[in-house]
């Protein structure tokens, strides 16, 4: 699910405004990447501007989103980002997102999807792969 301040951050950043994320970043297309999970059951809606419940002293370090990877998909009209989110507790993780910023509690998030339950103990790691296809 693309969330609306998503979509508004990718339009800024193809017009190359100078500032996104309240004035605290550049808008660069490229910084959609930081994986991020959470907790909560309640469903991904286009108004989100955050995950229902994000993972913060769970993550593997600390308030810190997986840095996914920048590559083509499986055809060239197709963004790919593979995020391993590090977890170091024990949690039920129900919801993921991308984000633009590597560090909880900031960026702009981009796209938010719940799904089933994954039972995390410490040294988890979930492999999230986005797909972007531009049509």
């Amino acid at each position: 699910l693309l969330v609306t301040v998503g979509k508004n951050y990718l339009v800024d950043a193809f017009q190359a405004l100078a500032t996104c994320d309240g004035g605290a970043t550049a808008c660069e297309p490229e910084s959609i990447r930081f994986h991020g999970a959470g907790t909560s059951a309640t469903a991904a809606a286009v108004g989100d501007t955050a995950l229902g419940t994000e993972l913060t002293t769970q993550y593997s370090p600390n308030n810190t989103r997986a840095t996914g990877t920048r590559i083509e998909g499986a055809t060239a009209n197709v963004f790919r980002s593979v995020g391993s989110v590090s977890i170091d507790a024990t949690v039920t993780v129900k919801e993921w997102g991308v984000f633009t910023n590597a560090t909880v509690g900031s960026g702009t998030l981009f796209s938010h999807v719940n799904h089933p339950d994954v039972s995390a103990v410490s040294g988890t790691v979930i492999d999230y792969t986005w797909n972007l296809t531009c049509c």
